[in-house]
């Protein structure tokens, strides 16, 4: 049926729906219920967006694939255009639109996820719990590896308790053995708990083997292979359910998991606590030592008082708190006030008057930085942040958060950074709406997220100096800057507020300054591109495209563009690239025609589509001498020297690189020169100067252990291995493969890793080891079929063929050979006897 009548089904509504999967069936069953094909739908949206003048145009799969199950994120726009054309009916697409971007939104923030080496600090007034710590430790002793679970009600003290235990079990452990802790934010207010897969990937990242790629099962499989053979201790707090605990959960012997949950996950396996609140002398303990005793009624008092709490250790620590901040007042008379305050109950279970008795006895500036606390929707905040939220210096701030951090009314998740309990967070965003002005409130996040950007803008300028060009310039700020001298703290103040940077763009929060998304995009883009932060990239980069317009929002599709491409989604990549190039020819933006066109020759290279890659560089060339920027223009000239190598023209792959080697120096972009170096090295290895591809290429992997990109250490020595292995010095040259792969793993670049498994393998062939050479070759064709790099299946089954007839075995090598031809043929190379490892930059 091609048009769009009514089939008779019901109309679905997407407002109930909470994840994409729920909303994608939701906008499924309109198409069915329009009757309107895949293709006809198809051909109104482009009509559609052709009549209002939009150049980004959606493909046929674009469109098909929205539609789809399975959906890992979707465009609003692209959702709005689409009931626009299934059900015009006034306001339908509006509606949708809004539901999408709240399902967006909370799948945005299930990808985020704060994992932290070592422990969360111990509270040194813990007490009681004697006999379930014991408990604990004896089940942490026992073979195997153990998973211990808290369950209990908010307030009842699981996290703590696991600290506790945590702290004590932590002896056992040495130096190599991994102590991480990972908020699951099961019950969070104002986030979406962790994603499982997003939990594995910070878990892999941390462990040394960071990946974006690949479905959960795989990133399971190399969690615990990972694991294998190490001992880990893993806080899991605040668990959603099992589903979401037990694919992180270590297999190791030694390794202990302990858990936190709201609710019971019966199915876990291991030890269960049902954790309840003190028993009556613990209550009393932690009371009678907090106030001013009273005589022989002095027990009494405290057990009243503590019934009074409902012996929750929440109510108790704020009582306790608050005790000793009043050592002139003796138990009856907080005895007194706080019966006195049972009356102004909101939250169950004797919190809210613990709660309000504590923020009632702070002084006022303190009352005013809890609520202000309560707005943010990252994780925590340092004292710069709260210095920034407030308004305030940050001797003050420093004050009034250790102050509250004193009275128990802020944790502390490391040194200066402090977050609040959910309940804390429920109590002081009540009293925010009915004490603080709403300008007020959004004044604060604006010196805030202006405090961010400042501060952004501070750290890139210290990790890339060399593309401060490409930034938007530095903004002021009231508030004070954390001291970043050098790279190495600018990229650990980057590491600490990714998640609060991420979090201020949310769909879930309030834009107070409409241009903050599109600022941090530009500002971070090259940070969480390095980083491989593909998740937060794209919450921001989408952000910034929904919220901006013209060169800003080019840059924004851009960025979004290069993830689709790290992720292997190249038809989303190129059509973000196209839509940033129409927007740079119709502003004559030079700059931004020259990042499009790099960019859409990346795509078109690792498509093995290198003639007319090389053609969009050459475009990209004469786009940047326009520009004047010296850096840019030796990018490019990089990334002409790599395809031109790619297609066998040496000579001219030579003149390139050593172009873009002399102004890489000249503009102090060490990294690209480093990369230069290499290639320059590779180069004149297939030329066959083995002894000047050596020092250039020694020279390559000095640079890069001397600045620690990891990633050029790969190259480097990867390289050394085929230089060595062309010198007839097989050991050497195995060693350097071996030690390349080691690293890659590590890194986690999986494209890279079939390019060096083929390397390898040809060198083992050459030395004399076709059997290795083999699995080698097999394990690179696999990673190849499975990224659809032609490119580097031709290689891995021209290295079949050369194992097989090193082996004896013509006949077997020949089917191999074969295919290879075929697909060189397809991608317009060149077979060639010698493998090929040389890098463009990308833009």
């Amino acid at each position: 049926m091609n048009g769009s009548g009514n089939t008779g089904s019901e109309l679905p509504d997407p407002l109930d729906a909470r994840t994409l999967d729920e909303f994608g069936d939701r906008l499924h069953a309109l198409r069915v219920w329009s009757g309107m094909t895949y293709r006809e739908l198809h051909r109104r949206v482009v009509r559609s967006r052709r009549r209002r003048g939009l150049t980004d145009l959606p493909s046929f799969n674009t469109v098909y694939r929205c539609l789809q199950p399975g959906r890992t994120r979707l465009d609003a726009d692209l959702v709005a255009d689409i009931v626009q054309e299934l059900h015009p009916e006034p306001g339908a697409a509006r509606r949708w639109r809004e539901a999408c971007q709240v399902v967006v939104g909370l799948a945005a923030q299930a990808a985020v996820v704060e994992i932290r080496t070592g422990l969360p600090a111990d509270e040194p007034r813990f007490v009681g719990r004697t006999g379930t710590i014991a408990t604990m430790l004896a089940a942490a002793a026992a073979p195997g590896p153990t998973v211990i679970t808290v369950d209990g009600m908010p307030g009842v003290g699981k996290t703590a308790l696991v600290t506790r235990v945590a702290h004590l079990l932590r002896q056992r452990y040495g130096p190599a053995d991994p102590v991480l802790t990972l908020d699951l934010r099961g019950f969070d207010i104002q986030r979406a708990p962790v994603d499982p897969s997003a939990a594995l990937d910070g878990l892999l990242r941390l462990l040394g083997s960071p990946t974006r790629h690949g479905s959960a099962d795989e990133m399971g499989r190399r969690y615990h292979r990972l694991l294998s053979g190490r001992r880990v201790l893993l806080i899991l707090d605040d668990a959603a359910g099992s589903e979401q605990v037990r694919p992180l959960l270590p297999g190791t012997e030694g390794s202990v998991a302990l858990v936190t949950s709201r609710q019971r996950l019966p199915d876990l396996p291991g030890v269960r606590i049902g954790l309840d609140v003190l028993d009556t002398d613990e209550a009393v303990q932690l009371i009678a030592g907090a106030g001013r005793a009273d005589g022989d009624a002095a027990a009494g008092t405290a057990r009243a008082i503590a019934e009074l709490a409902g012996r929750l250790p929440l109510a108790l620590a704020l009582i306790a708190s608050r005790m000793r901040g009043r050592p002139d007042w003796s138990l009856p008379d907080h005895l007194a006030r706080l019966a006195e305050n049972q009356a102004k109950l909101r939250l169950d279970d004797g919190i809210e008057f613990a709660l309000r008795s504590s923020y009632d006895n702070l002084p006022a500036q303190h009352r005013r930085l809890l609520r202000l606390l309560s707005q943010p929707t990252g994780p925590d905040l340092d004292t710069y942040g709260a210095a920034a939220l407030a308004g305030c210096d940050l001797v003050t701030a420093s004050a009034l958060i250790g102050d509250l951090h004193a009275a128990s009314l802020l944790l502390r998740r490391a040194p200066d950074r402090y977050r609040m309990h959910d309940l804390m967070r429920v109590f002081a965003a009540n009293r925010a709406v009915d004490e603080d002005p709403v300008q007020a409130r959004r004044a604060a996040l604006d010196r805030l997220y202006g405090y961010y950007a400042a501060a952004s803008a501070r750290a890139m300028d210290r990790c890339a100096p060399h593309e401060r060009y490409r930034r938007p310039p530095a903004r002021t700020t009231g508030a004070e800057l954390p001291p970043m001298p050098d790279e190495g703290a600018a990229t650990a103040w980057l590491d600490a507020e990714r998640a609060n940077l991420v979090a201020s763009v949310m769909p879930t929060s309030a834009y107070p300054q409409p241009d903050h998304a599109p600022y941090l995009s530009q500002t971070l883009a090259r940070y969480l591109a390095i980083g491989s932060w593909d998740h937060e990239a794209e919450i921001l980069h989408g952000a910034a495209a929904r919220l901006a317009a013209g060169t800003s929002r080019a840059g924004a599709l851009i960025s979004l563009g290069g993830v689709s491409w790290r992720l292997g989604r190249y038809q989303e990549a190129r059509e973000r690239f196209h839509a940033a190039l129409e927007t740079g020819r119709e502003l004559g933006d030079p700059a931004l025609v020259c990042r499009a066109y790099q960019n859409l020759s990346l795509v078109h290279g690792v498509l093995g589509q290198y003639e007319r890659a090389l053609r969009e560089q050459e475009h990209a060339y004469r786009s940047c001498l326009d520009t004047g920027e010296r850096s840019v223009e030796a990018q490019v000239l990089n990334d002409l020297g790599y395809l031109c190598e790619r297609l066998s023209r040496y000579r001219q792959a030579l003149e390139y690189f050593e172009r873009a080697a002399a102004l890489a120096a000249a503009v102090g972009d060490r990294d690209l020169a480093d990369q230069v170096s290499g290639n320059i090295g590779f180069i004149r290895y297939r030329m066959g100067e083995y002894e000047r591809a050596l020092r250039d290429t020694q020279d390559h992997l000095a640079g890069a252990l001397r600045s620690g990109r990891r990633s050029g250490e790969v190259d480097a020595r990867n390289q050394l291995g085929l230089i060595y292995s062309a010198l007839g010095e097989h050991r050497r040259a195995l060693a350097e493969h071996a030690a390349a792969l080691d690293v890659l793993r590590q890194v986690g670049r999986r494209r890279k890793e079939a390019e060096v498994l083929n390397d390898f393998g040809s060198s083992l062939t050459r030395s004399g080891d076709p059997g290795t050479a083999l699995e080698r070759h097999a394990d690179a064709l696999t990673i190849a079929e499975e990224l659809d790099d032609r490119y580097q299946q031709a290689r891995a089954h021209q290295g079949i063929a050369a194992a097989h007839e090193a082996g004896g075995r013509p006949d077997t090598a020949q089917p191999h050979r074969a295919r290879a031809a075929a697909l060189h043929d397809a991608i317009g190379l060149p077979m060639r006897d010698e493998p090929v490892v040389s890098s463009a930059s990308t833009g």
